[in-house]
């Protein structure tokens, strides 16, 4: 009998019981078969006492019971007697009538497949006969999340290759062929469909008519040349389910459920038989209903990683082009995924939706604005895939129209994306460009006649200097001059700003520490001006020691905007 260790490091001397009652649900990092070490208890032995609790009246043992099957082996799996006892406690447990119960237990599953791969001659056995069976059962469990978690759960053990090719074969295929055929109930025949775990049934033949092979072997071996094949009746079920006129008679949401799955499916066929679902998708992208088609566009971007340029370019822009003239609930799918789905076009194709980005701008509600922040947060990202002429000529527009946003959240976001154009050009040698966008900034933001837009130039110039996006004495050329000038302004709230720019950026920076600095002059001065000023908040924010300013946060100034 194996020696077990006490595994509670904090049990309580006083507890009238010592099994799990009086523990809670935070006592997760407890290793779980404590009581079995404790000696006096009803005189048991600990397969006896494991048994008893195992199946006590109490839910909450049983959990802790399934939930530590990974130690409960590692303590019995050397005496074989005991290990067959265990597997049978197991066997037991896993018919639990709380979904809970099976549900920790399923998730055990692959730290227990594995351990037992490292540990027994005879895994290949003991799993097929004990627990692969638990698996398959609990993909028609009548519980939501049990099913789940034998879907996980399996394709967890395919990936691992803990399931051989004879139990995938001739346990694992035959209920999925099962639960995929016509009059099987629709919930689990859309999850048989979807199911990851389906690629590697080959049937007895497959849509591009490899037959099965009779030998079994393992997965490793097979699914070289396995795993492009859905077996041919899955492959037609899940087609079949694209067709407007069933989802009008059978389930309206079954059209989303194919758009949510079509990219593992599409990754389970390869991109060689793509012609397999090509028209599947054309129909779901004019699909009716707009959360079909939202559904397709937050996924395109990872389809397109799974067909590669050519079928992308060729299969994908189109459908792409159509969801950008969508509603907003289907072009935010779009945006969201935006960069990802442009960097994988050639620089050709890319290049032609420079022009249409500025379409984002536009959408069905002026007050969608986080259409437009999200919008700004992509041209950050986006600034990388083209040359800086292409990014004066198109984006830098963009930019300073996003900065004049009437929300202020789009504004602030849009403050970084002029930064990084900045940063763009001078990074690239392209000051001319760089100058070019500065007078732009200086034209519209500094002689703004809103004094929302003169705030906006105060905050840029600060965000310049805190990011060292272009050369200081670029920034002393040609911003300080027009930043100063921004303290004569008649709103407080834009001094208030540049207060906070002098004082908090500028004068933190060593450069214009500098005693020798022909320009500290004139910047101390107008803080001295500033520190006086007849607004208790600007002189407040020029007199604020830097450190302390920090712990502001600029959000007060937006409850004035």
């Amino acid at each position: 009998m194996a020696e077990i260790p006490l595994y509670f490091v904090d049990l309580q001397d006083d507890l009238d019981d010592y099994g799990f009652e009086d523990y809670g649900p935070d006592c997760d990092s407890m290793r779980v078969t404590a009581f079995l070490d404790i000696p006096g208890q009803d005189n048991l032995p600990p397969l006896t006492r494991l048994e008893k609790y195992a199946f006590s009246d109490n839910v909450f043992n049983r959990q802790i019971i399934a939930r530590g099957l990974l130690d409960i082996f590692r303590d019995f799996s050397n005496d074989e007697e005991d290990f067959l006892t265990v597997m049978a406690i197991v066997v037991r447990l896993s018919e639990d009538a709380e979904p809970t119960v099976r549900t920790e237990l399923m998730e055990q599953i692959p730290p227990v497949a594995v351990f037992l791969q490292e540990n027994r001659s005879n895994f290949p056995m003991v799993f097929s006969e004990y627990l692969i069976p638990i698996v398959v059962r609990y993909l028609t469990d009548p519980n939501n999340q049990v099913r789940k978690s034998s879907q996980e759960v399996l394709l967890i053990l395919l990936e691992q290759d803990l399931i051989f090719q004879h139990d995938v074969e001739n346990k694992v295929c035959p209920i999925l062929l099962a639960l995929s055929a016509p009059d099987s109930d629709d919930e689990y025949k859309a999850e048989a469909v979807n199911n990851p775990g389906s690629g590697p049934c080959s049937g007895t033949s497959g849509p591009l008519g490899m037959e099965q092979r009779p030998d079994p072997a393992p997965l490793e071996e097979s699914r070289s040349k396995l795993q492009d094949i859905i077996p041919q009746p899955l492959l037609d079920e899940y087609v079949s389910m694209t067709d407007p006129a069933r989802a009008q008679t059978v389930d309206n949401d079954i059209a989303k459920h194919c758009a949510y799955s079509l990219p593992g499916v599409a990754l389970t066929l390869g991109r060689q038989n793509w012609h397999c679902l090509k028209d599947t998708y054309a129909t779901l992208a004019s699909d009716g209903q707009w959360k079909v088609r939202r559904t397709l566009a937050f996924s395109i971007h990872e389809l397109a990683v799974i067909l590669g340029d050519q079928l992308t370019a060729a299969d994908l822009v189109p459908i792409f082009n159509g969801f950008l003239k969508d509603l907003d609930e289907v072009r935010i799918g779009i945006l969201k995924h935006l960069y990802d789905f442009l960097k994988l076009l050639h620089e050709d194709k890319r290049r032609e939706y420079l022009y249409q980005l500025q379409e984002f701008v536009v959408t069905d509600n002026s007050r969608n604005w986080r259409f437009r922040y999200e919008l700004a947060e992509q041209l950050i990202l986006i600034l990388e895939l083209y040359n800086p002429s292409d990014v004066h000529d198109y984006l830098m527009h963009l930019a300073l129209k996003l900065c004049a946003d009437k929300v202020s959240e789009v504004r602030w976001i849009s403050f970084k994306l002029v930064v990084a154009i900045l940063q763009k050009f001078y990074s690239s040698s392209e000051s001319a460009l760089g100058l070019n966008f500065i007078n732009e900034l200086i034209v519209r933001f500094r002689h703004c006649s809103k004094w929302v837009g003169r705030q906006a130039f105060a905050f840029i110039c600060q965000a310049v200097v805190r990011e060292e996006c272009i050369p200081v004495d670029q920034f002393v050329e040609h911003l300080l001059p027009s930043l100063l000038s921004l303290a004569s302004d008649p709103v407080p709230n834009v001094r208030v700003l540049l207060a906070k720019a002098l004082r908090q950026t500028l004068l933190d920076r060593a450069y214009f520490r500098n005693v020798g600095h022909p320009h500290l002059e004139i910047v101390e001065e107008t803080v001295l001006a500033l520190q006086s000023d007849r607004d208790q908040d600007v002189s407040f924010f020029a007199t604020l020691e830097p450190k302390r300013q920090n712990l502001l946060d600029t959000a007060t100034l937006e409850k004035q905007d």
